[in-house]
């Protein structure tokens, strides 16, 4: 007993794209693309090494191959886009962490630098309207004058680094990442004593 074959009706035939596709190294690649069907596909790729190869080389054996495989001519080309692999994604991510925190560092230590400045100002203003002062006596004066304006001054709140700041510092190079707690463990003591030192 034989069955029968059952006939069958084409409804549509999607056309396949043929092109090619350069990237940023120089080579050459043949796509196909069927319509509604999924992602282009690399049918060939013919890299470019200027030992064995040229640009027009690679280019001719590239239009050869896309008109037999349908393409017209002239061939379309487009530029691949170029993706950025996503360890070189997350090395410019921790750049960035890096760069945020030295930034931070930079802008507390220009705080730190005005303040001295404006309290050795103040200083300066309070120690010309004192009496004069004996030299032996100069280092105390000083001393209790500064304490005498730190004293008067109005608290301020303390910003001290946060978690992602201190990881970024514990980064030693810009190609790999260090996983080092001791040297976290050790930034954020030095940010607790100058904490307390500033209460």
């Amino acid at each position: 007993m034989t069955d029968a074959l059952k006939t069958v009706e084409i409804v549509e035939f999607a056309p396949c794209s043929v092109w090619i596709e350069s990237d940023m190294f120089g080579a050459r690649h043949v796509m196909l693309h069927h319509q509604g069907h999924g992602e282009p596909f690399t049918y060939a790729s013919f890299h470019y090494d200027y030992a064995y190869t040229s640009n027009a080389q690679t280019r001719s054996e590239a239009e050869k191959l896309a008109i037999e495989l349908g393409a017209t001519e002239p061939v379309q080309e487009k530029v691949r886009e170029w993706k950025m692999p996503a360890e070189l994604s997350e090395l410019t991510r921790e750049r960035a962490a890096r760069q945020a925190a030295e930034s931070r560092v930079a802008e507390l230590e220009q705080q730190l630098r005005d303040a001295v400045a404006a309290e050795r100002e103040r200083c300066a203003r309070v120690c010309e309207d004192a009496m004069p002062i004996l030299v032996s006596d100069i280092r105390s004066t000083l001393v209790d004058c500064a304490a005498a304006i730190r004293a008067g001054a109005p608290a301020r709140e303390w910003r001290g680094l946060t978690d992602e700041e201190v990881g970024a510092l514990t980064v030693f190079d810009g190609l790999h990442h260090v996983e080092t707690p001791l040297l976290a463990d050790f930034i954020r003591a030095i940010d607790a004593a100058l904490k307390a030192r500033n209460a």
